[in-house]
């Protein structure tokens, strides 16, 4: 094993939803209960694949909400909910002292990359790759997605171990035959023996 894989969304950087609803609801008035339901829906799956532009996300909550954002707000305004997870990031850099290769894997669209970029300038820059749905075209857990990935690292699945906190995205993993643990706190003596046990 040679390449670690870790997704961005509560594994290295953590984002609080509910703070980005209240900024949607300031803007337009919309119930609170309403912006959490047709938020994660399929015009953000369609995004974070890039099957629609950004311009064309922001006209349809335009139209639909009167909430007037351009996409340089949205990533301004999503950007407010992120926070550090620091063990997640202590791990990458142990991972590359380690002389791993370290990569991001993760279901994004454009808007969210670009808020990261603005709150922690250079964020991107200490991985070897970084593989975002919105640019692959196929989003997790999508077998294909993990193929992309594997593809691009010049490496076989087993090579590949991935940590993500969602556990239908490890069994995406596994099901390619690359090594997998669920990232949360339960699982960091697991996740602590599958990185460092050999070094």
């Amino acid at each position: 094993m040679k390449n670690v894989i870790f997704d961005l969304g509560n594994v290295l950087i953590n984002f609080d939803l509910n703070i980005f609803y209240s900024r949607i609801n300031e803007a337009c008035d919309i119930p609170l209960a309403e912006i959490e339901a047709e938020y994660i829906s399929e015009k953000l799956e369609a995004l974070e694949i890039g099957a629609i532009s950004m311009d064309r996300y922001c006209k349809i909550f335009r139209f639909e909400w009167d909430l007037k954002w351009s996409p340089d707000d949205w990533a301004n305004q999503y950007a407010k909910c992120y926070s550090p997870n620091f063990y997640g990031q202590e791990l990458v850099d142990r991972c590359k002292a380690g002389g791993y290769t370290v990569s991001i894997f993760s279901n994004l669209a454009d808007f969210h990359k670009v808020g990261i970029d603005r709150t922690y300038p250079g964020f991107f820059s200490k991985f070897d790759h970084v593989f975002c749905s919105y640019k692959m075209g196929v989003a997790k857990p999508d077998r294909a997605s993990y193929a992309h990935v594997c593809s691009a690292l010049n490496a076989s699945p087993s090579e590949c171990i991935f940590f993500d906190d969602k556990p239908e995205n490890i069994e995406g993993a596994l099901a390619v035959g690359m090594k997998g643990i669920v990232f949360n706190e339960e699982n960091n003596p697991a996740i602590e023996a599958a990185l460092f046990s050999g070094l």
